[in-house]
């Protein structure tokens, strides 16, 4: 789902359109030095610029091949890069002008050596973006030390990922680089050799064994997320697998969201709600919004299982509720942007039916786990006491929002975040729409 009006760039402050309709726009600059574009589990992606058709590269010539390479090779800083030709070269692969494999790597500190930590079949708009780079520096966030997970089996399906110790509310898990990506409408793989992160993707499930793709390629295609990169207008959208967020099962209530970082190449791990220690921890691997016959459907079609979460293994008048819920939810969500253009827009619309609709959507998001959509409506809701100005109740949802902004935040194209709220918390009258409506 994409991230919803209030929180795209311009979307607090209001002006009037040419039709005397006022709209959103921001006051709030985009924050620098920041990541560049963060991707989460429920594919909240951003649009970028479409270029001239005189610039864009022939993606026909493009083709994925089986490709060997091998993580954690030492290579030199020099000749890194003439190194990774010779061996393409070799092999006899001939790339076109629209991909290339682009090894990517990090210092080894205190030597002139770098040590390869992902293979990356790149389209050429990335390339541009992207330039050929053995030091991809540390991590922006690095995982909270010690660890607050163990990768143990689970009581529903091979292995999973625990908690160690109770994770607050948008708490990191882990952070971790993807050790392969590929564009997602390439089937394709790579035969990696015998290293300790080659082992480990070995050790990976494999639903697609039925399929008659390689062993390899059936790995991929289940453990892969999705990697949105909004600079590139041919493939914005990559498939990585990062080994440790790879053993997190699925739960159609999940307690963690991933978001990827598409600056400095990481996968980020976050609690949605509160995770108790020793509490399996889960993500999503479909819209969770739908009923669930489809859930089921689709996740057996795709991964080749029937889901028994919490959420599915439940009696047929439990799972009629359910759906019923989730469907007010989905319509709720999606609906949001119309319902507030049109009730920002036009001083006989009555407040408090806005409101409270978003309010008890916003309760029904607990009962289903659905912890993740909070801040989409939090925001919404904080903003529309804003507009009337009541004070007491903006700062309650203000708070709210703060924390759970958090989940899914987005740093660097201008949009809302925890610190934002934060802010307009210690002034409500600095919000762009504060007073617009007042009771």
């Amino acid at each position: 789902m994409k991230r919803g009006f209030l929180n795209r760039p311009n979307a607090l402050g209001t002006k009037a359109t040419t039709a005397g309709t006022p709209t959103l726009s921001s006051t709030v600059p985009a924050k620098e030095g920041k990541d560049n574009a963060v991707s989460s589990s429920e594919n909240r992606e951003l649009k970028p610029d479409k270029p001239s058709i005189e610039t864009k590269p022939d993606v026909r010539k493009t083709a994925a091949k089986d490709i060997p390479f091998q993580l954690g090779t030492v290579i030199e800083v020099e000749t890194s890069i003439e190194a990774v030709w010779q061996k393409l070269d070799r092999m006899g692969i001939s790339e076109g002008p629209a991909t290339s494999i682009r090894m990517c790597a990090v210092r080894i500190p205190n030597t002139q050596k770098s040590k390869i930590f992902c293979s990356w079949l790149i389209h050429s708009d990335l390339m541009k973006q992207f330039p050929a780079a053995y030091d991809w520096g540390p991590l922006d966030a690095p995982t909270p030390l010690p660890r607050p997970y163990r990768i143990s089996p689970s009581p529903n399906a091979g292995l999973g990922m625990f908690a160690t110790r109770n994770i607050a509310m948008a708490e990191t898990i882990v952070v971790e680089r993807p050790v392969i990506m590929i564009p997602l409408v390439f089937p394709g793989g790579s035969q990696i050799n015998s290293t300790e992160e080659q082992r480990r993707v070995n050790g990976l499930s494999n639903c697609k064994a039925k399929t008659g793709q390689s062993e390899l390629s059936g790995k991929i295609m289940t453990n892969t997320l999705k990697c949105n990169f909004p600079q590139s207008y041919a493939f914005p959208t990559y498939a990585g697998i990062c080994l440790e967020i790879a053993r997190c099962n699925h739960s159609c209530g999940p307690n963690a969201v991933w978001a990827f970082n598409s600056k400095n190449l990481h996968m980020e791990l976050r609690a949605s709600r509160d995770i108790a220690a020793n509490e399996e921890i889960t993500i999503s691997y479909i819209s969770k919004l739908q009923s669930r016959a489809k859930r089921r459907a689709e996740l057996e079609s795709a991964y080749g299982f029937i889901c028994k979460c919490a959420y599915c293994a439940v009696p047929p008048s439990a799972s009629k509720k359910s759906d019923e819920l989730r469907e007010k939810i989905r319509t709720t969500v999606c609906n949001a942007e119309k319902t507030w253009r049109k009730w920002i827009g036009n001083p006989e619309q009555p407040w408090s039916k806005f409101i409270d609709t978003l309010e008890k959507c916003s309760l029904c998001l607990g009962r289903e786990g659905l912890s993740e959509y909070r801040a989409d409506l939090d925001r919404y809701i904080a903003a529309a006491y804003a507009v009337i100005g009541d004070e007491n109740k903006f700062k309650k949802w203000a708070e709210s929002a703060a924390r759970t902004e958090r989940i899914i935040e987005i740093d660097g194209h201008g949009y809302l975040t925890g610190e934002d709220w934060v802010r307009w918390l210690g002034d409500p009258t600095s919000i762009p729409c504060w007073g617009q409506r007042k009771k």
